[in-house]
């Protein structure tokens, strides 16, 4: 299975190394034929997972020597090799390194190298009803949910996401000296080291924590004077935000439960129809579409592979006596007939 992987992949003309396939992630956009090429890189081997988080972190130890050009100067190795290219300049003969030298020069040239050379940021985007898990640099992982986009751009100093739109569950690797944050419009979520999933769908906003502690700013902008500045979530909280209504809440939810399409389920536990068929619809190509509207308020409860339609409609015919009529795009959803 790998060898054909291998061979698939070299036909057609992607990365087959971790070092090859992290240049290509870093050097801007991927395409979608791409980012499927690589997660199918990632699932050929769990060694190919380690190896990739270990080049990103090559990666990103770059950004850092950047970020702190003063102390990679101050380097012995750098200063030899400055005055080595100094007296080749004043003597112009070639430069002759030995041994030592030599390695000492290579590695300064390295730094150098590095400390010129940008790092472009990470964008992952997934299709309608695709999901995608990635390490990232530093180590931590990222869940990414279905119609989902999100760019990474980590610095000395913090870890940053800007999620542009759907869902992610983040497996953050606990680092005090650099924050990870999460932007998603006006508002934005700060951890250290934790596991939380962010959803944001236009001026709405909805964050879980499954583990350790998390800190949302509702509104960066400081608009909405009802809302307040911080709010601290623990493990087990769902906030749910809404900027056009103004509107905050925070309740106590299973957060493994909610959160469990990142193993390729969705969970209702009294749900409104209206809900359960808003989050199916966020997989399935043909839409579920309610016509009567006293449907919308049936309560539902139960667990669903992500993706199979057959399931919820067997549910709601056998359950509710609701049936479905095929229309196209679109999976009319009506009682069935008395008698």
């Amino acid at each position: 299975m790998i060898r054909f992987l291998h061979t698939l992949l070299s036909a057609r003309r992607y990365p087959t190394t971790a070092a090859d396939w992290a240049a290509r992630a870093q050097a801007g956009r991927m395409s979608g034929a791409e980012q499927r090429a690589l997660d199918a890189w990632l699932k050929a081997d769990p060694d190919n997972v380690e190896a990739y988080a270990r080049c990103n972190r090559v990666g990103h130890l770059a950004a850092l020597m950047r970020q702190r050009a003063d102390r990679v100067m101050a380097l012995p190795a750098y200063r030899r090799l400055l005055e080595k290219e100094e007296r080749r300049r004043t003597a112009w003969r070639p430069l002759v390194l030995g041994g030592a030298a030599l390695a000492a020069g290579g590695a300064a040239l390295m730094l150098g190298l590095w400390l010129h050379t940008p790092v472009a940021d990470l964008t992952i985007t997934t299709a309608r009803g695709e999901q995608r898990q990635l390490p990232l640099e530093d180590g931590s992982r990222v869940h990414v949910n279905t119609d989902s986009t999100l760019s990474v751009a980590f610095s000395a100093r913090e870890r940053r996401v800007d999620l542009r739109r759907g869902e992610a569950y983040f497996e953050v690797q606990r680092d005090p000296g650099r924050p990870f944050v999460v932007r998603a419009g006006s508002s934005e979520v700060r951890v250290v080291g934790t596991r939380f999933s962010v959803h944001r769908d236009g001026e709405r906003l909805e964050v879980i924590v499954t583990e350790g502690r998390v800190k949302v700013i509702p509104d960066l902008g400081h608009k909405v004077v009802t809302l307040p500045g911080t709010v601290d979530l623990q493990p087990g909280d769902d906030l749910r935000l809404d900027l056009e209504r103004d509107r905050l809440q925070v309740s106590r939810v299973n957060a493994e439960q909610v959160t469990a399409w990142r193993t390729g389920f969705i969970h209702f536990d009294n749900a409104p129809l209206e809900d359960v068929i808003a989050d199916v619809n966020r997989y399935t190509r043909q839409e579920f579409v309610i016509v009567d509207a006293q449907l919308r308020t049936l309560r539902l409860s139960g667990n669903f592979k992500i993706g199979d339609s057959a399931a919820v409609e067997f549910v709601l015919r056998d359950g509710f006596g609701i049936e479905t009529e095929a229309q196209g795009d679109r999976l009319l959803l009506h009682r069935r007939p008395a008698g």
